[in-house]
């Protein structure tokens, strides 16, 4: 079905907790069906706040996942699919070590709006950076260098949709803060 999607011209991302690559043809086959990007959902650094989110799970087995993905990618010289890990922060796992960014594809979290270590993600979410950062999104999204740099952006759409979904991981309360 990706191949499918590939051939017609439509970008395919999928989602993963990294369980499923337990052989490389599997993991080679992914690779060459074309799909662009796969995301890691990883919800936990330790094994107890790993499966505190997903039950029966086995972090070092989505971790080896990964690594067999980055592996299989190396050896058959592909560029694709890009590669992007996913934390949800939770209250049980808002003590790890990574700054909260707004933007999927920020590895070396160039536009980073706050550091889980000193504040709770709320706070980050309601403070003044990114209070500013979603008015700018909303006003002219292109003219933010996250945007233009983003693979989501481009001419006639936006990940406006997406910004908006985000804020109803909080109570109304919350959601009316983040538009404001």
């Amino acid at each position: 079905m990706i191949a499918y999607a590939k051939k017609k011209g439509i970008k395919v991302i999928s989602s993963t907790n990294g369980h499923l690559f337990g052989t490389i043809d599997q993991t080679d086959r992914l690779i060459a069906s074309g799909l662009d990007t796969i995301i890691f959902a990883i919800d936990g650094i330790s094994q107890e706040t790993y499966q505190r989110y997903r039950q029966g799970g086995n972090l070092e087995s989505a971790l080896d996942g990964i690594r067999a993905m980055v592996e299989r990618k190396r050896a058959l010289h592909s560029l694709t699919p890009r590669i992007n890990l996913r934390f949800i922060v939770m209250k049980h796992n808002e003590h790890g070590s990574g700054s909260v960014c707004p933007r999927t594809y920020d590895p070396r979290e160039k536009y980073a709006l706050g550091d889980i270590k000193n504040n709770s993600f709320k706070s980050i979410w309601l403070g003044a950076p990114y209070r500013r950062m979603r008015r700018q999104f909303r006003k002219s999204w292109d003219q933010l260098p996250l945007c233009r740099e983003c693979s989501y952006a481009y001419k006639g759409g936006n990940c406006y949709n997406e910004t908006i979904l985000d804020a109803f991981f909080f109570d109304t309360e919350d959601y009316r803060q983040v538009i404001s």
